[in-house]
């Protein structure tokens, strides 16, 4: 009897979000500690496994969620978080668009807020309408954008980590290269937040207020 291939107990945001950052910082860990872990075989490691291995890089990547909130917070403080920034002219929604959003914001979630509102009076706002989108069936494409922030986001911390710990090692070389690693991935953690918020903003605009309000009010009449 053929036996069935054994499942991930990850399910794909934690593996790209959690796991796969944890998996780095021990590698890179093992790179600069190499005596730490004598006698572990890295040829049997496996993410795919409920293996030490694995367990460990979970841990390990929940730990750096800490770190990893402090340097997302830090990086959107400086450069303006994407979902609240998109509904300003010319931060990456037409000028139409952008006119449209607080009737859209009416119509659908019944809330009136000013267009000249505050970054932090939107923010819950927006987490409204990412909820919106997802229960009308459009959410596909936000939750790979989401995942692949997620794992950028993770890395970055992960690298930054090990960039510390390099320089108190004296590992210039190593340390050169993390920080070369985490300039990339924070970059990739900033594309892939304004690829999100576009998608959240145009996904909320294209649904049809009229239609939605109609369906509601019939719901509503015959229920």
């Amino acid at each position: 009897m053929s036996q069935s291939p054994q499942q991930s107990p990850f399910d794909r945001y934690e593996m790209a979000a959690v796991v796969i950052p944890g998996a780095s910082l021990l590698f890179g860990l093992w790179i600069l500690f190499p005596e730490a872990i004598k006698g572990i075989d890295l040829k049997d490691v496996s993410l795919g496994s409920f293996g030490i291995f694995a367990l460990a890089a979970f841990c390990a990547g929940h730990i750096i969620q800490a770190p990893a909130n402090i340097t997302v917070d830090w990086y959107w403080k400086r450069f303006g978080r994407p979902t609240e920034a998109m509904r300003h002219r010319g931060c990456g929604l037409a000028e139409a668009q952008v006119r449209r959003i607080p009737a859209q914001v009416l119509a659908l979630l019944a809330m009136d807020i000013p267009a000249d509102a505050s970054d932090d009076q939107w923010r819950p706002v927006t987490a409204q309408m990412a909820i919106y989108v997802a229960n009308s069936g459009k959410a596909e494409r936000l939750d790979k954008f989401n995942g692949n922030y997620g794992l950028f986001r993770g890395l970055s911390a992960a690298l930054l980590v090990l960039l510390i710990l390099a320089l108190w090692h004296l590992a210039w070389t190593f340390a050169a290269l993390t920080l070369l690693a985490a300039s990339a991935t924070m970059l990739r953690m900033k594309r892939f937040g304004n690829y999100y918020a576009r998608e959240l903003w145009l996904q909320f605009l294209s649904i049809d207020a009229t239609s939605t309000i109609r369906a509601a009010s019939g719901s509503v009449n015959h229920g």
